[in-house]
């Protein structure tokens, strides 16, 4: 075939090294979006607009345990201020207990109120379901909530003089939404036209469901590395909790429920501050013993 023979039209097809160049660019992108899709819609923080299209953030699940991550790095901080400051253990218990209202807003504190609700109410699972969607909340809850704000205060007050304790405390904040994350992604989940099973329908869930599996594992071994027995016993008491909001979700509403995941949220964190205390408390003791 002479040489001077040409083809204008045949397109050359693109380099794999192109094509590569534009994945590596739409993947670039999408996790950008899901990065402030999950930091809008997860904290109180002010974020540039995200897209919420399903091609444009469909890893919002996969940052999920950022939020938590970063409010960790702030508590730590702050912790670590205050007791290094000589501040009183009342001033430095209310200062870390309030914090997780200023950074995440209500939306872990709303799905705490509505499932109390719920669990609170009698009757069949019909009932129970409208409760859980109730606007108004009986004084049941309300009370609840402020037994689980005054237990996260005085925790906290225990706490904030130990840095491990406090280290460990920070990363039971990024394993909850680790957790709850596998948990949306595993259900089964209460069809509602929530969040969470939107977060589901969007998300590539062999991939995210990985890399929260890599990553609670990794928080794990974080939590024994700062403090052997205060890590071990925090973990295993956020998974049980886990373990037992999806039992009760399961028994009473018939799947788990956005609510749910707030519920779940709230009461982890309260609960590993709990055992955090406990445990700085009993080496305490038995140092003395």
């Amino acid at each position: 075939m002479p040489a001077s023979l040409k083809f204008p039209h045949i397109r050359k097809k693109p380099s794999d090294k192109s094509s590569g160049k534009n994945a590596l660019k739409v993947f670039a992108l999408r996790s950008y979006n899901s990065f402030k899709a999950a930091f809008s819609l997860f904290s109180s923080l002010p974020m540039p607009k995200a897209d919420w299209t399903k091609e444009g953030s469909p890893y919002i699940l996969a940052f999920f345990p950022l939020v938590g991550g970063l409010f960790g790095l702030i508590l730590f901080f702050l912790g670590t201020e205050l007791a290094g400051s000589g501040a009183n253990a009342s001033f430095a218990g209310a200062c870390l207990a309030l914090s997780p209202v200023l950074f995440f807003g209500d939306i872990h504190l709303a799905g705490f109120l509505h499932s109390a609700n719920s669990l609170a109410g009698q009757g069949d699972r019909e009932e129970r379901l409208r409760l859980l969607n109730e606007k108004r909340v009986s004084p049941l809850p309300v009370f609840a909530l402020g037994c689980h704000l005054l237990l996260f205060f005085g925790s906290c007050c225990q706490i904030y003089g130990s840095s491990r304790a406090l280290a460990v405390l920070c990363l039971a904040f990024a394993l909850s939404r680790t957790i709850s994350g596998i948990g949306i992604l595993t259900g089964p989940l209460l069809r509602q036209g929530g969040w969470a099973e939107s977060l589901k329908d969007v998300t590539p869930e062999l991939p995210v469901r990985s890399i929260l599996g890599i990553l609670a594992v990794l928080l794990c071994a974080l939590m024994l590395y700062a403090d052997i027995l205060t890590g071990l016993c925090t973990a295993a008491g956020m998974v049980l909790l886990y373990l037992n909001t999806r039992r009760l979700s399961l028994k009473y509403h018939g799947g788990l429920t956005k609510e749910a995941t707030g519920f779940y949220i709230c009461l982890s964190e309260t609960a590993a501050a709990a055992i955090i205390a406990f445990c700085v408390v009993f080496m305490k003791y038995t140092s003395y013993t």
